[in-house]
């Protein structure tokens, strides 16, 4: 059987990535504590507020899932 084209991402793996994936990932990793990361970060951020289709302010949290429910704790209401 002939398959037309290139076949990317098909799970369960080994799977073939794109061309230009291959090349984003390639570039040197920006510190995270150097000012030439913000523009970066700046840019995602607009971005998730089109993907979310929001206004609103979107947060990162660099943490597991746990750790965003131990983040959102403190803004739960207790009952006292």
């Amino acid at each position: 059987m002939r398959q037309a084209g290139k076949h990317f991402f098909q799970v369960p793996g080994p799977s073939a990535v794109p061309d230009r994936s291959l090349k984003a990932i390639d570039q040197p990793t920006i510190n995270h504590r150097r000012p030439d990361l913000a523009p970066v970060g700046k840019k995602a951020l607009a971005g998730m507020k089109l993907v979310f289709r929001t206004e609103r302010d979107v947060f990162l949290l660099p943490s597991s899932g746990p750790g965003a429910a131990l983040a959102a704790m403190p803004c739960l209401k207790t009952s006292e």
